[in-house]
């Protein structure tokens, strides 16, 4: 039989019968040989006591808030990326801060981007146009958004030819909306997207990627760094050998299917 894996969301995990119940599920009913939970956080450490009950390893994918809060407890942290067979983040930055701030307990970190299905995005070749510029994410002040206005203010004045799109919704809807007014760029930077609507949101950014407009941005060099990086069955293979070691990775018949425990 296949080994499988089960994943645990940072929503799912809350008491000590959610423990049980993962643990009891994995081993019993699934037959699964590996835990991993997303977020360092109470998900993590559901899975690894659910994975001690079970006698399987597990590991654990930390993304941001659950490394740089002032909520993070240090040393419960490193005694999670002590505990997995194996962890995860999801960008350089963090990388180098959780090796560099938790020594040999961060030595293992892996940097695996979160992936896309590419084969929904066709790739289509620039054409000559005026570039658009595409940036997704909450309004909020951590994401940067206010810089990005910022910046678009410079070659705007230069009268360079560009327009810039930003997907979301948040708290700074107005604040970013009266900045790109005071900068007189209305024609160039619009905000786009629906409050609180993430099914609508959805919808708008797969409309923007299928529009040739926005499409022949992703010039071959882009395409190529996305393919190597961002393709969810090539990150997929990665974890597979973090899990079940690299001739399982290989091995069809040892090939985990991921699943959700809820």
């Amino acid at each position: 039989m296949a080994k499988q894996v089960a994943v645990v969301d940072n929503q799912r995990s809350e008491t000590s019968s959610t423990k049980l119940r993962i643990a009891l599920y994995s081993h019993d009913t699934m037959r699964i040989g590996h835990l991993h939970a997303h977020f360092a956080t109470e998900a993590t450490a559901v899975t690894g006591m659910a994975a001690r009950f079970a006698g399987v390893p597990y590991s654990f994918t930390a993304h941001a808030k659950d490394i740089f809060h002032e909520s993070v407890d240090p040393e419960v942290l490193r005694r999670k990326l002590t505990g997995a067979r194996a962890a995860i983040t999801v960008s350089d930055f963090n990388l180098q801060y959780l090796r560099e701030t938790y020594g040999q307990a961060g030595s293992r970190v892996r940097r695996l981007y979160n992936g896309l299905d590419l084969s929904e995005y066709p790739y289509a070749a620039p054409e000559r146009r005026a570039p658009t510029i595409v940036a997704v994410g909450r309004l909020v002040e951590k994401k940067g958004f206010a810089d990005l206005i910022d910046a678009c203010a410079v070659p705007a004045a230069d009268s360079c030819g560009f327009a810039c799109q930003i997907i979301g919704a948040g708290e700074l809807e107005c604040d970013l909306q009266e900045r790109i007014e005071s900068l007189a760029l209305g024609e160039r930077v619009e905000l786009v997207g629906p409050q609180n609507n993430p099914q609508a949101l959805a919808v708008a950014i797969r409309r923007l990627l299928a529009e040739a407009k926005l499409r022949v941005q992703l010039a071959e060099k882009a395409r190529c760094l996305v393919e190597q990086q961002f393709d969810v069955h090539c990150n997929t293979a990665v974890l597979r050998e973090l899990f079940f070691g690299r001739h399982a990775s290989e091995n069809e018949t040892a090939k985990p299917r991921l699943r959700e425990v809820g």
